[in-house]
């Protein structure tokens, strides 16, 4: 059994392990909160209404729009304006881009494995000209991406559209890790990392498979053993977790 422990969007996952025989278990040890400022929906709209041609919105996560509609149900037609005088979106992935509409089409996509690579899709795509970029996000965004682009001579606005926190009461899980009753678990995110860590202790032998070089990083200060996993894509994740785990079982019965 694999543990999935992200708030959302566990269920891509959830079916490409299934499709390889890994039982999948979902229980989030994360929630998601919109920020509780009337001011920040003032602060996105400021700094999108100052962006020029060719300056850029990125999109690090599929929870940034839906935080920010509930924000400002005007979202949407602001960015259609946005875009109408050459403002270009960017998102991090399919699953991102996805959250847009069909009025607000981005001009780059990226694979979806993180901020690092869009960063250096942006600073392709802007051909070595110093831009300007709204970076709405979470209050745990990773600073990969605008300190990468302001060290490149860009101007860039971070704003918080929603919160990350551990879930307030301890999952049932928990306890399923702390016995071995969980195979392995597949964290996303550091703040997936420290939220598992605040909530249980690891079994000996449980398996962590960290995605993202930020996340692998965080794992193995908690002092755990981690296989890190570079592609994001749910079927890629899936096909190395299943050939670790297959490796871990023969490695124990030699």
């Amino acid at each position: 059994m694999v543990l999935l422990v992200r708030p959302d969007h566990n269920g891509p996952d959830a079916v490409a392990l299934a499709a390889h025989g890994i039982t999948p278990v979902i229980e989030p040890f994360l929630d998601v909160t919109p920020i509780d400022d009337p001011g920040v929906a003032e602060q996105l709209a400021d700094a999108l209404s100052q962006l020029d041609r060719d300056d850029w919105v990125a999109l690090t996560s599929a929870r940034t729009l839906p935080a920010w509609r509930a924000l400002d149900q005007r979202v949407d037609d602001v960015l259609v304006c946005a875009l109408s005088r050459g403002v270009k979106l960017a998102a991090v992935g399919p699953t991102t881009a996805q959250t847009l509409t069909p009025a607000t089409v981005p001009a780059l996509i990226g694979d979806g494995s993180g901020a690092r690579a869009l960063l250096a899709q942006l600073l392709t795509a802007a051909q070595g000209r110093p831009r300007a970029a709204l970076l709405p996000g979470s209050d745990l965004a990773s600073r990969t991406l605008p300190e990468g682009l302001r060290s490149a001579g860009w101007s860039v606005t971070a704003i918080a559209a929603y919160r990350i926190a551990p879930v307030t009461a301890t999952p049932a899980a928990s306890a399923a890790l702390r016995t071995g009753q969980i195979d392995a678990v597949l964290l996303r995110s550091p703040s997936a990392v420290r939220a598992v860590a605040g909530h249980s202790v690891l079994a000996p032998g449980t398996v962590v498979f960290g995605v993202g070089e930020s996340t692998a990083h965080t794992a193995r200060q908690k002092g755990w053993s981690v296989h890190a996993l570079h592609p994001a894509d749910p079927q890629a994740i899936a096909v190395e977790v299943a050939y670790h785990l297959h490796n871990d079982q023969w490695s124990r019965k030699a």
